[in-house]
């Protein structure tokens, strides 16, 4: 490697190359300029870098910083004429500082100390929006059969992004029947869900247990045993809130309640376009440019939903104006208005259907000990009770003439009997049989109408079917998107097959025998009923979406808790938002305090001056004609 050594001499400022490795010592150097300028050399010479730094004699070049191409400078150090020692270094002075420089500082504050603001503003800002990491609910649907928790979870701020991420956590059922099957004893329906508590406990983590929102929500079951025994159903509902209430959950008495048909229904079509995604027109970017040039609601599915006691139909007509206010439910998401149709047909669930069909075919067999049942394979034969049949609020009193139309009155010489049903397997007479349920010939007050003079207008979007139109059609090894004629002919070949065939299929006999009637009673429902033809049946007979089990627990859930604003006002902070907002100051803090320290360096650093300065002017003494360094 090459350097340059530099000393003045006298008058003149002498410069000399010289050819050196990393390992030659600092002293090595010094010896070997002066014996190329050929001038004797004194102890108190030393060598400065071009920063004027005093070089260790007994360091290397490599220890030295010093590389290929630099320059040093040789200098007299003599202690007693240190302001006359030679000093061949540029020379330099202060740099006034410029305009560029305090632009420079100017920027760099202003970066630093915005940047420092906008961090503690943002933070204060997150703070303040429901951002934990996690939000938990629990929701009991307790049904006319059985009750059922399911737990579920949602990121922090699905709050307020309205990204519609929820996730299932897990699900229980209670032991027992349904809260309504306490009749006798309701002091024991709050211990029922003991046992879901305590898995709830063990679900949601401990730190989050007072804000996760525990709710009940009771159905059919409990409508029918609140208007037949109110008295019974308002201690059932004390022992359910006495029991919620013992634990450490967000809690108060008005989340456990008895919910109406219509909301049931309406809650159904809020869970399934929830976990869709079809109620935030901006959750894609398809749906949010249809969205921005279009002023109709975005497509939405219509929800149908089969339990014990009843049945709902929701969805959206294809002109929402026309929907007489009796039969419309109003919702407010994402600030779009939903006006939709919706109906609950009490005692049309599939339990109280099948018990009021087989309370009909004793009836019609004049209340005979023996009754023939069609709608049940041949060869099983069933003993059924006179109480099952007829001590029950859909057999008689109001609310059978409000679900059926009319009260089964058997006569005293039927009560307190049992009676048996015979199983025949004749399709032709089960489907007449099940027709029989259904009053298509009510006056029509406000047309057009399903049955029993319900309005109902013209299926129009697709439907998601979920409860027992899923398990049924599953059971019977059907499609999710079963259309007519598979269903007609899975039917005719079920309904054909004797007992002993069904004991060997796979399965629950005891849930088997009843297919045959379930499938007549869906299919009847659904194109006598509700008017499905070949052109609307966008029927998806579904469990779950996304991984999420369909229902109305979730709709109860989110309109109990507000966990969907009526707007997504809040859109614009986001956690994802907020991490992003935190790069960005962060990128313009490093900038700003970058750009200060380049500002202060400019400002304060020696400038060069041209040309050398000799400090030491007698520097050329001695024998030498050059003078001795």
């Amino acid at each position: 490697m090459q350097i340059t050594v530099k000393a003045a001499i006298g008058a003149e400022v002498t410069s000399v190359p010289i050819e050196v490795e990393p390992s030659w010592m600092i002293q090595s150097v010094i010896t070997e300029f002066c014996q190329r300028i050929d001038i004797p050399m004194t102890g108190n010479v030393q060598m400065k870098d071009d920063s004027g730094l005093m070089l260790n004699k007994h360091a290397s070049i490599g220890e030295a910083g010093i590389h290929n191409g630099d320059t040093v400078f040789i200098s007299h150090s003599d202690p007693e004429s240190d302001d006359e020692a030679i000093d061949v270094r540029p020379g330099r002075s202060m740099e006034k500082p410029g305009m560029s420089n305090i632009l420079m500082l100017f920027v760099g504050f202003v970066l630093v100390t915005g940047s420092i603001c906008g961090i503690i503003a943002l933070a204060m800002r997150f703070t303040e929006e429901i951002c934990t990491d996690e939000g938990y609910g629990a929701v009991f649907d307790a049904g006319s059969s059985h009750t059922n928790l399911t737990i579920y979870s949602w990121p922090g701020d699905t709050k307020t992004d309205g990204t519609g991420i929820v996730k299932q956590e897990g699900t229980c059922r209670a032991s027992g029947g349904g809260i309504s099957s306490y009749d006798d004893n309701p002091q024991d329906a709050g211990p029922s869900l003991v046992s879901c508590l305590d898995d709830a406990k063990q679900v949601v983590p401990k730190q989050h247990y007072n804000l996760t929102s525990l709710h009940l929500g009771a159905t059919a079951g409990m409508r029918l045993l609140e208007k037949a025994e109110p008295s019974t159903s308002a201690l059932i509902m004390e022992s359910v809130r006495q029991t919620m209430a013992s634990y450490p959950f967000n809690f108060h008495p008005d989340q456990a309640t008895i919910i109406s048909g219509s909301e049931e229904g309406s809650y159904g079509w809020v869970s399934a376009n929830f976990l869709s995604g079809t109620l935030n027109p901006s959750s894609t970017l398809s749906s949010a440019i249809t969205a921005a040039f279009s002023s109709d609601p975005p497509s939405t599915f219509g929800a149908l939903d089969l339990g014990g006691a009843s049945t709902q139909i929701t969805f959206i007509p294809q002109d929402p104006s026309s929907i007489p206010p009796q039969y419309a439910e109003t919702f407010m998401l994402y600030g779009v208005n939903y006006t939709m149709y919706t109906h609950s047909y009490l005692c049309y669930g599939v339990n109280e259907a099948i018990r009021r069909f087989k309370a009909t075919l004793v009836k019609d067999s004049g209340y005979a000990d023996i009754t023939d049942n069609p709608c049940a394979p041949k060869g099983f034969k069933e003993p059924v009770d006179s109480k099952y049949l007829w001590e029950v609020p859909c057999s008689s009193g109001p609310q059978a003439l409000e679900g059926w139309g009319s009260e089964l009155t058997p006569p005293a010489s039927a009560q307190n009997t049992t009676f048996q049903l015979n199983g025949t397997g004749d399709l032709d007479q089960c489907q007449t049989a099940v027709g029989k349920l259904f009053n298509f010939t009510t006056p029509c007050l406000i047309e057009p109408c399903s049955f029993n003079g319900v309005y109902q207008p013209k299926p129009f979007g697709q439907f998601l079917a979920f409860s027992t139109y899923e398990k049924l059609i599953s059971g019977l090894g059907l499609p999710k998107n079963a259309t007519i004629l598979q269903i007609q002919s899975t039917m005719k070949s079920f309904c054909a097959k004797t007992y002993d065939e069904i004991k060997k299929m796979s399965g629950n006999t005891q849930f088997l025998v009843l297919y045959c009637f379930e499938i007549n009673f869906v299919l009847t429902l659904l194109r006598e009923g509700y008017h499905f033809d070949t052109d609307t049946w966008k029927i998806s007979f579904t469990g779950e979406v996304r991984g999420q089990e369909l229902g109305w627990s979730l709709g109860f859930m989110i309109n109990a808790t507000n966990m969907i604003p009526s707007e997504a006002a809040c859109t614009e902070f986001t956690r994802s938002g907020f991490y992003i907002g935190i790069a960005i100051l962060i990128a313009a803090f490093v900038i700003g305090f970058i750009l200060l320290v380049c500002g202060i360096y400019r400002c304060t650093r020696p400038k060069q001056q041209g040309g050398y300065e000799e400090l030491n002017p007698d520097f050329a003494h001695g024998g030498h004609k050059y003078g001795t360094v």
